[in-house]
């Protein structure tokens, strides 16, 4: 009764449809028991045995399974198959404080909270169940170790063939370095490097480019600054102006007094009385 379709079989002369319908109910994990007496719509779970009549409440048969019986094998395989549902089973978890026992290794090996007062937890494919000090600093390790040779738990099962899956998978090549043009040219202050000649006269020619020398690295206190072009140093020269000669500019003015004409001096008569 395993299978979906055997469970789905017994099904015959069910009472209920709608959300009860026999294929809801083999969906849920319930077969048909014709064995009980006085009721044609008993129910039994393949897996823990649990027994319910009188399907007449409008909750849904995976529903009512899980909260009749929340540690049934199979209701625990179908609803903690996920490392977040059984990440959440761990609500009151008390061994995450200093990093004694995280809640995230316990999921992670399989298990999940099944007792939240006695913090017992148990493996949701074999229904391995342990407490708290048999979990051991290593849980996936200590799974492992118990796990029976002649039932295999089937989640290390699949965990083992995809360890070796990946191990036989050629180690993929390193990731190549973008493939940049060469730059060739230099700007002699800013350093910056350009792959044309015209890409760096564009930028000696934008004004809004600061040109500072970075700073290189430092090595304990000093600082190496990159080292400028050797450029030729500014010589001042001083240019003498010969001052002309003031004198020979000079140029005399001519004797006023030689072109002054007095008038002529008049001429007296004396006349004797």
């Amino acid at each position: 009764m395993t299978t979906f379709e055997q469970r789905l079989a017994t099904f015959v002369n069910w009472p209920h449809r709608g959300t009860h319908a026999p294929g809801y109910m083999a969906a849920a994990g319930w077969l048909h028991d014709h064995q009980a007496q006085g009721h044609n719509d008993a129910a039994k779970c393949f897996s823990c045995a649990l027994t319910l009549v009188g399907w007449e409440t409008a909750q849904p048969p995976i529903r009512e399974h899980l909260d009749r019986n929340p540690h049934c094998a199979w209701i625990t395989s179908k609803t903690m198959n996920t490392q977040e549902k059984r990440e959440d089973s761990f609500g009151n978890w008390p061994f995450d404080e200093h990093h004694r026992l995280s809640y995230l290794l316990v999921a992670a090996a399989g298990f999940f909270q099944s007792d939240p007062t006695t913090h017992t937890v148990t493996c949701y494919a074999c229904q391995l169940t342990l407490g708290t000090q048999q979990l051991g600093p290593d849980p996936l390790a200590t799974h492992i170790r118990l796990d029976s040779p002649f039932s295999p738990c089937p989640y290390l099962t699949k965990a083992a063939a995809l360890a070796a899956e990946n191990r036989a998978l050629p180690p993929s090549p390193p990731p190549t370095p973008p493939q940049h043009p060469r730059l060739k040219h230099q700007c002699r202050v800013c350093h910056n490097r350009f792959p044309t000649w015209g890409g760096l006269g564009r930028h000696l020619a934008d004004p809004k480019k600061a040109h500072s020398p970075k700073p290189r690295k430092v090595i304990g206190r000093r600082v190496l600054l990159p080292r400028r072009a050797a450029m030729p140093a500014r010589r001042r020269v001083v240019t003498r102006r010969r001052v002309p000669d003031l004198a020979s500019r000079i140029t005399f003015v001519p004797d006023l007094a030689s072109r002054i004409t007095m008038p002529p001096e008049p001429e007296y008569k004396i006349e004797e009385v």
